[in-house]
């Protein structure tokens, strides 16, 4: 793209705010708890545009059946028996079968990365590794797993967050450990050296309508994609209690997704969660069905707000507006 150009976009979207992207079509996704089943939500339910997950201290997708009760009891704890990978599977097959999410066969050539941290006493790593048996039945592209890294109930870094053991807010931990880099390695093989974190790069965005999801998300764009250099696009899903309204930035800057972006042209999108009445006092995402019974479908309330983020910033129909002063 020549530069009379690069400025003329420049003040376009300084003028309608509308940013102008190049960006891939396909998208990956991570997320912590209960960001980590929707990571797994999105990829099964809408694998037509998402070709990649990380899933860290969640279980495998419709865990829940769309009951707290199980949620709680099977798909966090093992205290009641859950369906095994092999029926989840079955589950998936027939919920595709019937347009209620994306083609199985999407998945061939996706990737999945799986985290259960060893002291993790939310999520049982028993449940977390049970991805591993229904990606494999699945027939995904390409499967990475680590059960061994001692850490709670948390998104491991190298050097951000409490003790790499513990569970406590931001539920960030300090493990010496670049688990962003382990997955963006794997969706996106080959990656240049990251390089700073910039206040500069961090803008907000207006969310589509849905239940239990805030007015703005927040996303992180490295100055050569908003000049039309083609970028990939990440979304990281936080988990419960880390929304900005419990912690404020600390997910979207301190996990280390954002230092790999700069330097391998990717924008990551961090979307928002809020409270929602007794239903979902914690800004969880919805895994368990307090949004509606179709929560896990492409119908769902949060799952089409999803889609509609990913195909907004696709098609430049996103406006921006400086996340920092």
């Amino acid at each position: 793209m020549n530069k009379a150009l690069l400025i003329f976009l420049g003040i376009l979207f300084s003028i309608s705010g509308f940013a102008q992207f190049n960006l891939n079509k396909k998208v990956t996704v991570s997320g912590l708890s209960s960001g980590a089943y929707m990571a797994g939500q999105v990829l099964i339910g809408h694998s037509s545009l998402v070709e990649g997950a990380a899933i860290i201290a969640g279980g495998p997708y419709y865990c829940s059946d769309g009951k707290l009760n199980t949620a709680m009891f099977a798909c966090m704890e093992t205290y009641l028996q859950s369906r095994t990978p092999a029926q989840l599977a079955d589950i998936t097959l027939k919920l595709a079968s019937e347009n209620y999410i994306d083609p199985v066969a999407n998945l061939k050539s996706a990737k999945a990365y799986i985290l259960a941290g060893k002291q993790d006493r939310t999520v049982s790593p028993k449940v977390t590794l049970q991805n591993i048996e229904y990606f494999q039945i699945l027939g995904l592209s390409k499967l990475q797993w680590n059960n061994k890294l001692n850490a709670g109930h948390n998104f491991p870094t190298l050097n951000q967050g409490s003790s790499c053991s513990s569970t406590e807010s931001p539920f960030i931990g300090n493990c010496n450990f670049d688990v962003a880099g382990q997955f963006l390695n794997l969706f996106y093989p080959n990656l240049k050296t990251k390089s700073k974190n910039l206040k500069a790069n961090y803008y907000r965005f207006r969310q589509p309508d849905a239940i239990s999801m805030a007015s703005e998300g927040v996303a992180y764009i490295p100055k050569q994609c908003l000049e039309g250099q083609a970028c990939k696009m990440h979304l990281s899903f936080h988990g419960c209690k880390q929304a900005e309204s419990y912690i404020g930035a600390n997910y979207y800057t301190r996990v280390g997704i954002n230092e790999w972006a700069n330097s391998n042209d990717i924008v990551v999108v961090y979307p928002q969660a809020v409270k929602y009445g007794f239903d979902n006092p914690n800004a969880c995402w919805d895994w368990w069905g307090y949004s509606g019974k179709d929560f896990a479908f492409k119908s769902g309330s949060q799952m089409k707000a999803v889609k509609q983020i990913i195909l907004a910033f696709q098609n430049n129909q996103i406006q921006l507006k400086r996340a920092f002063k």
